[in-house]
């Protein structure tokens, strides 16, 4: 037999683990396993087989978990399967007496071959959970809604939350247990650090350290197989699989088993860390759930301000992250801590702005991080951001303001397809490109009272409280955002006589026409602008595209006017012109809107400041999407617009405005009579 060494960690080339490759050619070696999940719970098998085999084999010490040269098929199995009964007795209360290896001999050796070159207890990423994610099988794993978490955005969270032994730690979404396994890592260091302070023995520390485990960390997950999966994966690095359980988080708190509240009561916990299940496909419809929520309750926005007021009426159907947000903090003792990833979408809509009304009702907003889309990339392009709160006490009820760290990371060290992204430094060293190192370093500046303007950067910055609405995305609390808010309030005093949003000047507001791309013609006298026909220098006729008569009387009442602004929605979102005599009648598309304004308002000092420096940073500031950026109606109506003191320059910019427009228009009617000749030749 080859004497094989201690393994070193798994590289950052290889963070996803070798498994994209078992899949395919385990399909066609494995004589009788074929279903996607069966063969995940087999190379599961191999892979607890391969982590308790390193921590029970000192480093000058022959692996079992191995496959030497020349060594037959049958011998790698057979050694494989005893290593199997050895974890299955050490821990008799996660697999049963049933459990076994049913791959053949060759698929065994096979694994066993590729798994052997990895070091798995020292893995960057969680690696159960990749091989989980890659062996599941799309149709299950989505459908359930299971993405699990990077490890680098785990550890960022438990970093900046920086639980201790004192705490008491759940995950009521723990899928494979990434959060709970670094959770508890996190914790027994700190206790042996503290241990060896006092010269206390190896022994007491790892007597310590398991005692802690089993009693302050939790998790729950309503899919068996993956509890399975966290219990053993726990039981493996050192323990607390005790406090593992099998339940519907959102199900009401009576209709969990007993042994399960036993452990868990709520209101109990003071650190809460998860990334709960997301998407439309998989709502929670039961009525029984629904109505001990009140985020599952239909909401009213009041006619002035942000505030929200929740009704009686149950809404049929609710996406599960909205519900795990109330659950979780449910679970949570007041002032107790949590960090959540939640979908971009949840923190910034407008419609759904009652969520952020509610947790700001509930809870103290302490740090957002705006995630890229490659975060859960290839298996799901959402866009998350991971929040972190604390739940209120009673004293705490009427909001009061604090600093909210922020920050926004561009880098997660993979791109789209889950492979590795690097940098190379001025010493032509390639470094993973990951900015979650450099957002834990601004927040520890922020911990430590350090972090001021001075030192603000896109990584991390603060922002108080007073200045977040009922929309919690980073993005649009960027310092260079607020200071262009703060510079129109400081203008007031000497160079503006007013300040009033679009909602104050508008007499109508809305959205264009959706025409199917079937209603296009070559040429037509009903003309159609798209949004890039919004252009910085007015409408760009190139663009224009003409449609049927039918489309155009079905949707008439879209057409614009003279002295109308057209803003982009979406593409350039925020981008005005204002449609002068020759555009008369023409159809706007439905990612544009129309703005009408008031009486007495002149339409092209408006669309002059909204192509301003600051008119932009505004929209800039209120774009948001995780596919495509856009503007809402009610953030656009929230833009505000400052009228000058001064008479005379307002006109000036007034007049300067409309001679532009004008020869704008003289051009374009040049360029349409020069296209008409060619025609007539």
């Amino acid at each position: 037999m080859l004497d094989i060494p201690r393994l070193t960690a798994i590289s950052p080339e290889m963070s996803r683990g070798p498994a994209p490759i078992y899949r395919n050619l385990l399909s066609q070696k494995a004589k009788g396993v074929v279903r996607d999940e069966y063969v995940a719970q087999q190379v599961m098998n191999l892979l607890f087989c391969k982590i308790y085999d390193e921590i029970n084999t000192a480093p000058d010490e022959m692996v079992e978990f191995r496959s030497g040269i020349n060594e037959s098929d049958l011998d790698v199995s057979k050694r494989i399967k005893n290593l199997f009964s050895k974890v299955k007795e050490k821990y008799n209360d996660i697999f049963s007496k049933n459990d076994s290896i049913d791959l053949d001999n060759s698929s065994i050796n096979y694994v066993v071959g590729e798994l052997q070159n990895y070091c798995i207890i020292e893995a960057e990423r969680d690696v159960l959970g990749d091989a989980f994610e890659v062996f599941i099988g799309d149709a299950l794993k989505g459908g359930q809604g299971q993405f699990f978490t990077p490890r680098n955005i785990v550890k960022l969270a438990i970093n900046i939350l920086d639980p201790d032994s004192h705490d008491m730690i759940i995950d009521p979404a723990c899928g494979s247990g990434g959060f709970l396994i670094v959770a508890v890592e996190h914790v027994w260091a700190k206790i042996k650090q503290a241990a060896q302070k006092r010269g206390l023995k190896e022994d007491w520390i790892k007597e310590k350290q398991e005692e802690i485990a089993n009693r302050c960390f939790r998790g729950i997950d309503k899919d068996s197989f993956l509890t399975k999966v966290t219990k053993a994966y726990m039981a493996i690095i050192g323990d607390g699989r005790g406090g593992i359980f099998c339940e519907n988080t959102l199900d009401l708190y009576d209709n969990w088993e007993n042994k399960t509240k036993d452990k868990i009561a709520l209101g109990s916990f003071s650190v809460l860390l998860t990334n709960p299940p997301f998407g439309s496909k998989i709502p929670v419809k039961e009525k029984n759930i629904l109505e001990q929520f009140s985020l599952a309750h239909k909401w009213k926005k009041k006619e002035k301000g942000q505030r929200w007021e929740e009704s009686p009426k149950i809404s049929a159907k609710m996406p599960p992250q909205i519900l795990f947000i109330e659950r979780c903090l449910d679970l949570l003792k007041p002032n107790g801590k949590m960090a959540i990833v939640l979908p971009d979408g949840v923190l910034g809509g407008s419609k759904l702005g009652y969520i952020a009304n509610y947790i700001r009702d509930k809870a103290k907003v302490l740090a957002l991080i705006d995630l890229p889309k490659e975060t859960f990339q290839p298996f799901v392009s959402t866009k998350t951001h991971l929040v972190f709160l604390e739940k209120k006490d009673k004293e705490q009820a009427k909001e009061s303001a604090n600093d909210i760290f922020m920050g926004i990371v561009d880098y997660v060290g993979h791109d789209s397809k889950g492979r590795p992204v690097f940098k190379q430094n001025e010493n032509g060293e390639r470094k993973i490109q990951d900015d979650l190192p450099k957002v834990l370093a601004q927040y520890l500046l922020f911990k430590q009272n350090k972090l001021t303007k001075k030192y603000f950067n896109d990584y991390g910055f603060v922002v108080s409280s007073q200045w977040i609405e009922n929309n919690l995305i980073a993005r649009r609390y960027l310092p260079k955002y607020i200071e262009a808010i703060e510079e129109l309030f400081t203008m007031k005093r000497d160079k503006v006589a007013d300040l009033m949003t679009i909602g104050e000047i508008k007499d109508k507001l809305f959205t264009g026409a959706n025409i199917s791309a079937e209603e296009y013609l070559n040429i037509s006298p009903y003309k159609y602008i798209m949004t890039d026909c919004v252009t910085d220098f007015g409408m760009n006729p190139s663009n224009i595209k003409y449609i049927t008569e039918k489309s155009y009387n079905g949707n008439i009442s879209k057409a614009v006017k003279t002295g109308q602004i057209v803003i982009n929605r979406a593409g350039n979102p925020g981008r005005a012109i204002i449609i002068p005599e020759d555009m008369q009648g023409i159809l706007s598309c439905g990612f544009v809107f129309v703005l009408k304004v008031k009486k007495g308002i002149n339409p092209y000092y408006i669309t002059a400041f909204l192509n301003s420096r600051l008119g932009r940073m505004q929209m800039e500031r209120l774009s948001f999407g995780s596919i495509l950026s856009h503007i809402t109606k009610d953030d656009l109506e929230n833009v505000i617009i400052p009228f000058l003191k001064d008479n005379k320059k307002e006109s000036a910019i007034i007049n300067q405005f409309e001679h532009v427009t004008e020869l704008q228009m003289q051009a374009r009617i040049a360029f349409e009579s020069v296209k008409e000749e060619f025609e007539e030749i």
